[in-house]
């Protein structure tokens, strides 16, 4: 878990439902810095909270919030892989449904060819 004061800049809505969140840290110490690069590209899940987290605060965390995973199906879960895929290869949303469709018919046919 990595915690660091931070400010939340700017909220951006994306085609998928999702949102984009700009935040800036403080200035951060060369530990902090390879713990936080680390983290690059790796989905998680994040808590804000105005003040500094402690352990009693995460005793409050409704287990909704950590079943939320658990609840989308297995379809659901890597179609938003893919779209975290096509978001960092493309540098766009707009053109993700089709790519989706088209990969998914790839990916079936790929299968299928399998058996030949």
């Amino acid at each position: 878990m990595f915690q660091v004061p931070s400010i939340v800049n700017t909220i951006k809505t994306l085609v998928d439902g999702g949102c984009k969140l700009d935040i800036t840290t403080r200035e951060l110490k060369p530990s902090e810095m390879t713990e936080l690069f680390q983290l690059k590209n790796k989905e998680g899940w994040l808590l804000f909270k105005e003040n500094e987290i402690k352990e009693k605060d995460l005793d409050n965390i409704p287990e909704a919030i950590n079943d939320e995973f658990d609840k989308k199906t297995p379809s659901q879960r890597f179609r938003d892989r893919l779209f975290v895929y096509y978001k960092q290869t493309h540098n766009d949303t707009k053109g993700f449904n089709d790519w989706y469709i088209s990969t998914l018919d790839t990916l079936g046919q790929q299968y299928l060819d399998k058996l030949n």
